[in-house]
């Protein structure tokens, strides 16, 4: 019985409330002292809990010549009732609560963190499952075998995709640009690095060591997602100039492009001698 005085609690009936519509479960069509008698309600609290139970719409009234008489609801349909209600609130809350999350500006100072690589691809994978619009991406095919699927999703939803690809991996969607320096970058930079921007809204930055260590963070902040679609443009950018120019780059820069990559190295215009004093 304290279970059910509690649960009915929880919808919102006092004390009095509950003692007075179990006794109507089990006898109704009574007046308020009959009630009042049987439940152990006290007489001077047991019509202002049956005014608040017909509110509530748990009883219903029958009048009569004499004193009015109660009647307890079907709880099936009390409970219906209720469930209904509920299911109802929590949808509405689902989407207006959805659609304050989803505003960049509610979130835009924060910088969340991540530090295991399972939880990065499952934030990765969030990310571009919500994405409707555009994605930024520069990634290694270790990790991108692993999220391979959400992305085939994302093009049937006719997502456009620019891809920097650090490794041989074929796709079948989006723009792919192969990055052919991806032994020599890891080795100087230590770490297979991942850029993420989807739909101007949203950015991933994240790293995975050669050991397994990972982090990654992410936010809405709109200064950083212009700046990681920008690395990710401007990488793109390189990478045509490359194709088309290479012989020649080849023999400005070298085979590797040390200098190019150097940026502490100024380059001389052609042309421009230093001068000898």
């Amino acid at each position: 019985m304290e279970s059910l005085v509690l649960s009915l609690r929880q919808l919102g009936l006092s004390l009095n409330e509950s003692k007075a519509y179990f006794c109507l479960l089990r006898k109704s069509g009574i007046t308020g002292y009959e009630l009042s008698k049987n439940s152990g309600v006290p007489p001077s609290k047991i019509y202002d809990s049956l005014n608040k139970l017909l509110s509530k719409g748990f009883i219903s009234l029958i009048k009569s010549d004499h004193a009015p008489r109660y009647v307890a609801i079907d709880p099936t349909k009390i409970l219906s009732r209720y469930q209904t209600d509920f299911n109802r609130t929590l949808e509405k809350l689902k989407k207006q609560l959805g659609e304050i999350r989803h505003n960049p500006e509610a979130f835009n100072q924060y910088l969340w963190q991540v530090g295991d690589r399972a939880q990065i691809l499952d934030k990765f994978r969030e990310i571009v499952g919500e994405s409707r619009k555009t994605i930024y991406l520069s990634i290694w095919k270790e990790e991108l075998q692993e999220v391979e699927e959400v992305f085939r999703k994302a093009a049937q939803r006719a997502v456009q995709m620019a891809i920097v690809l650090y490794g041989s991996y074929g796709l079948d969607f989006g723009v792919v640009y192969d990055h052919s320096l991806e032994e020599i970058l890891l080795r100087e930079m230590g770490e297979r690095r991942l850029a993420l921007a989807a739909d101007d809204r949203i950015v991933l930055l994240g790293h995975f060591g050669k050991t397994g260590e990972a982090f990654a963070t992410w936010t809405h902040n709109r200064g950083m997602v212009n700046l990681a679609k920008d690395y990710i443009t401007h990488d793109i950018i390189s990478l045509k100039l490359v194709k088309q120019f290479e012989p020649q780059m080849n023999a400005v820069f070298g085979k590797q492009w040390e200098r190019l990559r150097n940026v502490m190295i100024k380059e001389i215009k052609p042309g421009r001698r230093r001068s000898k004093g």
